[in-house]
């Protein structure tokens, strides 16, 4: 009997074992994805932030320079805070941020036209 309670512990133990193996990988899982969100989202804002300045200093430049100007102040920026991006990266953020500037545009030239 004694021999039956052992093994029936040391299956307890195992289990015990796999169960907080599994809750330790979720924990490590959850907080690099919230880590990774909240880079994702730091890299949104300072791009809406470039985009919205560039497109203010630069307002005689046509479309092309006024994406090289974003692009390098971006860059320069993310080298600066150590922040890994690639080219792909850089133009979605670029390419968001316009279209949200554009939008915010667009919604407050309708709100100035029903008042």
């Amino acid at each position: 009997m004694s021999e039956v309670y052992t093994a029936l512990m040391n299956a307890a133990a195992i289990v015990l074992v796999a169960i907080i193996g599994y809750i330790a990988n979720a924990i490590a899982a959850y907080f690099k994805k919230e880590g990774l969100l909240t880079e994702l989202a730091n890299k949104q804002a300072y791009a809406a932030i470039v985009v919205s300045a560039v497109q203010q200093i630069y307002t005689e430049a046509d479309g092309p320079e006024k994406l090289a100007k974003a692009k390098t102040q971006l860059v320069d920026y993310f080298n600066k805070h150590k922040i890994n991006i690639t080219e792909q990266e850089l133009d979605v953020l670029i390419e968001s941020a316009v279209k949200s500037l554009k939008k915010g545009i667009a919604e407050g030239t309708k709100e100035t036209e029903v008042k």
